[in-house]
């Protein structure tokens, strides 16, 4: 079966300004050269399979609501940049990001509805009536809206963001709240926001690896809960450090410190915390679908999961050994492949793990 590969970037891009955008970024330092095309950005095609054109630039655009800084559009092109240089592309990427005031969000939405009816994604009108709904089951817009003006209203800073596109539109699609670190609010942390871009960027590098359109055949290929956002959560945070010990990450305030063996301890005491209370008795594998009351669970254990994985095998295994497989074999054959064991095996091994002491778990991590 032909398979979409991600792109080793050394190849260049062609960055779309994106509305709000106040500067292009440095794209020699990041190590992305400026004016050459991907082999593998592609358009959808007639007969329900994804074309590649070998002609297309690699497209980068970010949308901000216009209360927000627009120096957060640069910013985040930026990092999501990084994450082309160090992972690849595979479609074009639009990240949507809203603000609090709902005049902005609309004005926002009704920018994202004309661009879907222009490309014949979907029709202006279904697009606006889904995506301004608040309910976040058929769209997502003003959900993310009311998260940020929630954050302003309650006692305790919230924020989201998520991939949210379709594949047969043939483009990677996030979505986000008022990145609260980066919008300045007191107690947060723009750090904290640029690994949320690569988290979400990382869902992308998982969609883009599977070839089909058919929901069921992609679910199957995604694997479970725990191993799409663990390998979300582990590797960004391993990007995370690399481009923050070589200073390479955009300058943002912080309120606090985030560096990734902060993050991966809190991650233990919060695996404790649950495993001891409200999840006990809980498996790795039982962490396998969203909307479960343990789902926080999924991603700071997954995210120990897969530091667990990488040790025992290479920080490359998902990009090379795991996603090329799992589409043509599925998700359990393709893990079994790449690490000798079955998912079942493997789920009494990590378990045993994290009986260990955090300074023998903490050890396993190249920091």
């Amino acid at each position: 079966m032909t398979k979409r590969t991600l792109m080793a970037l050394g190849l260049s891009v062609v960055l779309l300004a994106g509305s709000a955008c106040s500067a292009d970024p440095d794209l020699d330092a990041l190590g992305v050269d400026d004016g050459a095309t991907s082999e593998t950005a592609g358009a959808v095609g007639d007969e329900g399979s994804t074309e590649l054109d070998p002609a297309a630039p690699i497209s980068v655009e970010v949308f901000v609501a216009s209360d927000l800084d627009p120096e957060i559009s640069s910013i985040v092109e930026q990092v999501l940049l990084l994450g082309v240089a160090e992972w690849g592309y595979s479609w074009p990427v639009e990240y949507w990001i809203y603000g609090v005031d709902d005049d902005a969000g609309v004005e926002l939405t009704e920018e994202y509805c004309a661009r879907r009816d222009s490309r014949g994604d979907q029709n202006y009108e279904d697009c606006f009536a889904s995506e301004n709904a608040s309910d976040a089951v058929t769209g997502y817009g003003r959900y993310y809206l009311e998260i940020g003006q929630l954050a302003q209203s309650d006692d305790q800073w919230v924020g989201e963001a998520g991939w949210t596109g379709n594949p047969e539109w043939g483009t990677h699609i996030f979505m986000s709240s008022d990145p609260l670190g980066l919008s300045g609010y007191p107690g947060n942390s723009g750090d904290s926001d640029l690994l949320t871009v690569l988290h979400e960027y990382w869902h992308g590098v998982q969609s883009g690896q599977i070839e089909s359109l058919d929901q069921d055949t992609r679910a199957a290929a995604d694997g479970p809960v725990w191993f799409v956002e663990g390998g979300a959560e582990f590797m960004s945070l391993t990007l995370f450090h690399k481009l923050q010990n070589d200073g390479a990450l955009p300058a943002v305030h912080n309120d606090y410190v985030v560096t990734m063996d902060s993050v991966m301890e809190e991650y233990l005491a919060s695996i404790d915390q649950s495993l001891a209370g409200e999840c006990s008795g809980r498996t790795l594998l039982s962490l396998d679908s969203y909307g479960d009351d343990c789902e926080a669970l999924a991603y700071s254990m997954g995210a120990w999961a897969i530091a667990y994985l990488v040790d025992g095998s290479s920080p490359d295994v998902l990009l090379e050994n795991v996603y090329p497989e799992a589409e043509e074999l599925g998700w359990e054959a393709a893990f079994e492949e790449a690490f000798g064991m079955t998912p079942e095996a493997f789920d009494v091994e990590f378990m045993a793990f994290l009986e260990l002491p955090d300074d023998q778990k903490m050890a396993i991590l190249d920091l």
